[in-house]
């Protein structure tokens, strides 16, 4: 029947992974997976092994932050308009970027690992250790230390001239991506 087939569609991982593209095609209308795509090939000149290698640092200090997974979403257009721009196959850059993105992940795991063994072993007066936070930044201090930095902020129905000094941008409102799941088709506006 309809609904049971569409049954495995209610599953929590297929809407984040769903969301996840939609989050991935958002970035890429705003030009931000493009304008990060040229970034990473202008700093990799022509070198293959400088671009996998740049690819594969930029997917893992992004992924060291955030899930493995949005990270794989959100720079599979990056890989992809990198290839579009140059002679390299999608295949050549893609599983190096995915490797990346999980090896990123294990960076947390790592952290907490450290956290759990300095609390188990701390109280030994013969081998005195320095707690995580003295060795490592945690996220919340990353994120605290980025703040002063510049970023750019995109308003929906911003209009007028950039300020002084500001990059102009050009945006675009989404589409409408709302699911009726009442509807008898409810992908109808998809």
């Amino acid at each position: 029947t309809v609904s049971e087939s569409l049954a495995g569609f209610a599953d929590p991982n297929v809407v984040l992974i769903a969301l996840l593209f939609v989050l991935g095609e958002a970035l890429g209308r705003t030009g931000i997976t493009r304008r990060l795509g040229e970034w990473i090939s202008r700093q990799a000149g022509g070198s293959e092994t400088r671009l996998l290698v740049l690819l594969m640092l930029t997917v893992a200090a992004v992924g060291s932050v955030m899930s493995s997974t949005a990270v794989v979403a959100i720079f599979i257009p990056v890989a992809l308009g990198i290839c579009r721009n140059g002679t390299l196959s999608p295949s050549r850059l893609m599983m190096p970027m995915s490797v990346a993105a999980l090896i990123s992940g294990m960076m947390t795991l790592a952290y907490n690992g450290l956290r759990s063994r300095w609390e188990l072993l701390r109280g030994d007066s013969d081998r005195p250790l320095l707690p995580p936070e003295q060795l490592y930044l945690p996220t919340e201090a990353f994120f605290v230390a980025l703040q002063p930095l510049a970023r750019l902020d995109v308003k929906r129905g911003a209009t007028g001239p950039a300020p002084a000094g500001a990059p102009a941008l050009q945006s675009a409102d989404l589409p409408d991506v709302g699911v009726d799941r009442r509807s008898a088709e409810p992908l109808r506006a998809l």
